[in-house]
């Protein structure tokens, strides 16, 4: 594989780590209402000691749906991930994403205040010229945020995800903010794609880091959105991915770049590249059409490389523009960010927008960069 990439001396754990005590820190701030008798010291050292003992991510356990869409409380941490391309009548461009990451402050299944699960959900409305971002931190075990199954209804605080089914598509995504709105429904039209082996998705060729993922890379979208005090509808086209796992967080992980773009013959091209400390990145991906053929990508068939950087207001330089190469596929591409200033600035921080892709093929989609 031929790959270029920057790496940095500091590990995407000791990010991870700041993230996990300012997260154990605002659960404090509220918990300690209900237990004055536990010293703060003793509270956040436990809550920001990672290396517990949670159920390990294992080859041979496929991902089963609708079950997966659940929490998966045994496992450290978690996320979700959703994205939509929208236009509105006048073809103006703007799009929406709606982030969820869960993580254990330790192994234990507590109830009420004793729960150690913290979500952190950050939501954001951009176009090529503005960015508006909000997020929300919850505890669980408290009614601030739950799941139900029966039909799928997720909430965190008045933020919320509601279908019909025991599956979350087709459904409609609520969310309130000072600065803006999303009010949009998303069907599905095409399968659900299981990363890796039936869901397992390993990180690295040589290393034991893995995790559970799966997504659905076909779906539209209809609904409103509000922006300086009007309501604008809007349509397009979305991704929804989750995955969960344990130990990333301890692990030499420092951070991944992923890729999601609908390709303009209708196939959607999706590509994760890892980034290991003292180690060369690992990328994988998959190429999808709307039937469910598939064609799994490795490290062998992927060449990426970041082209252009772009300074963010928080000094961070950060990959906008990267030349993707698969060979197999007669592909050669350019990927390139519409907005080049959309860092997150979340208790998880990261960039995320929308893109578009020129060369032997034509189409747009989203980048995370995650680790910077």
């Amino acid at each position: 594989m031929g790959i270029t990439t920057t790496t940095k001396k500091t590990a995407f754990a000791t990010v991870m780590a700041i993230a996990v005590f300012l997260i154990a820190f605002a659960a404090r701030y509220t918990f300690v209402a209900q237990q004055s008798s536990e010293s703060s010291n003793t509270f956040v050292n436990r809550e920001i000691d990672v290396f517990r003992v949670f159920e390990p991510v294992l080859p041979g356990k496929a991902v089963k749906l609708p079950d997966d869409f659940n929490f998966h409380l045994d496992y450290q941490h978690e996320s979700s991930t959703y994205f939509a391309l929208l236009h509105d009548r006048e073809g103006n461009e703007y799009w929406a994403s709606w982030d969820v990451f869960r993580i254990a402050l330790d192994e234990h299944r507590g109830k009420g205040w004793k729960q150690p699960q913290v979500y952190v959900s950050n939501a954001a409305l951009s176009t090529r010229e503005i960015n508006l971002f909000e997020q929300r931190i919850a505890r669980g075990g408290i009614g601030q945020v739950g799941i139900e199954t029966k039909p799928f209804l997720f909430w965190i605080d008045s933020w919320q995800w509601k279908a019909l089914t025991r599956y979350p598509l087709p459904g409609k995504l609520t969310i309130d903010t000072n600065t803006f709105s999303l009010d949009l429904n998303s069907f599905s039209v095409g399968p659900y794609v299981l990363e890796g082996d039936q869901g397992y998705r390993p990180k690295h060729d040589l290393l034991p880091v893995a995790s559970y993922e799966f997504g659905a890379p076909f779906l539209n979208v209809t609904g409103t959105i509000g922006v300086d005090g009007k309501k604008i509808e809007v349509s397009g086209t979305g991704w929804f991915s989750k995955e969960w796992g344990s130990n990333l967080l301890e692990s030499k992980l420092l951070g991944w770049d992923r890729f999601g773009v609908r390709l303009q013959d209708g196939r959607n091209l999706s590509i994760t590249l890892s980034r290991i400390n003292e180690q060369l990145p690992y990328v994988y991906g998959v190429l999808v059409d709307k039937s469910g053929r598939m064609i799994k990508l490795g490290d062998d068939d992927i060449k990426i490389r970041p082209i252009k950087y772009s300074y963010q207001n928080v000094g961070k330089k950060i990959p906008v523009t990267w030349a993707i190469t698969i060979e197999s596929q007669q592909m050669d591409i350019v990927v390139d960010a519409l907005n080049y200033t959309q860092w997150l600035p979340s208790l998880v921080p990261y960039w995320s927008g929308a893109v578009k892709v020129t060369g032997s093929h034509q189409g747009g989609g989203y980048m995370h960069l995650m680790g910077y």
